[in-house]
Parts: structure tokens; sequence; C-alpha cells
């Protein structure tokens, strides 16, 4: 009997246990940039022609010269809809900041409409580059891992925005991480593309890495949370780094997919839990032939006419020298 009652109060301890870290999980603080798929390019897309292609990069150099929508949401990911009261309450409380491509900050304020709570970042007029947007928001003294000692919780989002129609010169990681002091804890990529890690693509490995308070923290583990429901668990090197490939998923609804990033940290020494999240746009893999189709055709034709026309000059260039050939023995005949 003492057996079966203490089996219970395990079995009820792994349960609150359980339901503590899904607690955990939910309460993420992420940013959602608004239509995704207006500031990819159309590349990868086996539908369009070079014609449409070249037409939506005119279209995409427009966009990224507009500010952005971005929405603001803590908890689960994705989003299954407006936020609650609640929730809206807690947000009106991050605080928020942009970082632009020379290294200036600003606040950013919230704007409130309907059931979501957004900002517009950067101004239209605002230097070509890679902006980084961050938020933290305190949540005071919580006991998260249930050990009876309350901690510090803190909460970051961060998003990486290209902004201008101009080619920009990425630095790496200087540009895609901000200061330990306005985020102890962040994820982020490593790399130094033209997109500077604004979105990845899927099929190919991407490096990113973990910093907490400007270090790079080995052991770290990151979920990445997909909008199917699909997560995975990786874990950090000694130099805080780690690779990962995307997936390819194309929704009906658009030609690219959003991921997140997510990273808890217990410093038990400073009595602090820290919880950091990054979304990333991932676009499909880019077939190099495929925007090719519609020019490959086109000179297909012209070069089957110019040799077509080329046969006829020779042929008739031919039949003009028998003609004259024929011309001249007919006079030495006649002489």
């Amino acid at each position: 009997m003492d057996l079966l009652k203490i089996g219970g109060l395990v079995l009820l301890l792994l349960l609150w246990m359980a339901g503590t870290v899904s607690a955990q999980s939910t309460e993420v603080l992420w940013w959602e940039l608004e239509h995704p798929d207006r500031y990819v390019n159309g590349y990868n897309d086996p539908d369009r022609d070079i014609w449409e292609v070249r037409n939506e990069a005119e279209l995409l150099r427009r966009r990224l010269g507009q500010p952005k929508r971005l929405l603001l949401h803590q908890g689960s990911f994705p989003a299954a809809g407006g936020q609650d009261e609640r929730s809206a309450e807690q947000l009106r409380q991050v605080r928020i900041w942009l970082i632009g491509p020379d290294g200036s900050r600003q606040a950013v304020p919230l704007q409130n409409g309907g059931d979501s709570i957004a900002v517009e970042v950067p101004e239209a007029a605002a230097a070509s580059g890679i902006y980084l947007l961050g938020g933290h928001f305190a949540a005071g003294a919580q006991d998260v891992d249930g050990d009876g000692v309350s901690e510090q919780v803190h909460y970051y989002g961060k998003l990486l925005l290209r902004h201008g129609s101009n080619d920009v010169s990425n630095g790496g990681e200087r540009q895609v991480f901000i200061n330990a002091e306005d985020m102890p804890l962040e994820v982020g990529p490593i790399q130094s593309s033209r997109y500077s890690g604004t979105i990845q693509i899927a099929h190919r490995p991407h490096t990113m890495a973990v910093f907490y308070r400007g270090q790079p923290l080995a052991g770290a583990e990151v979920t990445v949370f997909t909008e199917r429901g699909w997560q995975k668990t990786l874990l950090t090197d000694d130099d805080g780094r780690f690779v990962v490939v995307p997936t390819e998923s194309r929704s009906a609804e658009r030609n690219c997919e959003h991921y997140l990033y997510v990273v808890q940290h217990h410093d038990r020494q400073r009595g602090e839990y820290h919880c950091a999240s990054m979304p990333m746009i991932v676009d499909p893999p880019w077939p190099e032939w495929s925007h090719y189709n519609s020019t490959f055709t086109i000179w297909t034709l012209v070069g089957t006419l110019f040799a077509a026309l080329l046969a006829l000059l020779l042929i008739s260039r031919q039949r003009r020298r028998k003609q004259a050939r024929l011309a001249r023995f007919r006079g030495a005949s006649c002489a």
C-alpha cells in the first residue's frame, strides 16, 4: 500500500513538473513579420517565368525600402489568434529598441490595433542596411523549476530586418548580434551572406550561435519550432555554435515558412532565468535552372531560326555559283 502511495505521489510530481515545463515553453516572446512572402524573391517558384521573376524582383526592391509591420507575441508558436487581455497588458510593458546599420539605437513605440500589438520599422527614409529589432520583458520573480526558489525571469525577442534597395556590406557576427547588456541571452546566425542571416534556404546547412552575457554558451539546448508543428532540439558545441538544416515546406498561402529558434538558460548563481527567441524566414531551395526555362526556350528558337537562315543563305550562294559556272561554260562552248 505504501508503494502504491509513493508511486502515486511520484506520478503526480512528474505530471506537475511536465505542466511546469509546458508552461515555460509557451511563455516565449517572439516577433512575427507580417506577409513574409513579400520580402523573399520568386527564384524558387517553378511556376514563374523569367519575366515574372524580374517583375517580382523589382517589387521586392520597393518593398524592402518600405516600413515593415511586425506583430509582437507572447505565447506558443505559431500564434493561434489575437492576444488575450492578460498577454496584451504584458506586451505593453515590453521594452523595444531598434539598432541601425551604423550602430545607432532608438526606442520603438508599440501600436495597438484591434487584437494585435505591433510596430512598423524602419522609416522609409532610413538608411539601407541590416536592422536589429530587440524586445525585453522582465516578468519579475517566479519559481520556474518548482524547487521553491524564485528566480528573476527575463524574456527576449529579436528579429533581423533588411531595409533598402542597395547592396549592403555585411560584417557577420557584429551586425547580427546585440550586446550583452541589452540582451544577455541571444541566439542568431553566423554568416556573411548578402542577406546577413535574414533568411535561410531549405536543405542547406546554416551555422548559428548562442551567447550568454557576451560569451559563447556551450551545451545550450536550442529548440526549433516550425509552423507545421514540427520541432527539434539542437545542442551548441564548445564555441556555442550549432548547425541547422531547415526542411522544405511550401504552404498553399505562400512560398516560404516561418521558423522560431528558442533557447533557455537558468543561471542559478545569479538567480536568473532567461528565454530568448529569434524567428527566421525559410525559403525553399532555389533550383538554379528553373527560372532560366523561358530564356533557354527563347534562345533555342532564335538559334534555330538563325541556323535555318544561314543554311538558306549558303544554299542560295551555292546555287548562284553553279549558275555562274554553267553560264561561263556555255559561253566558252559557243565561242
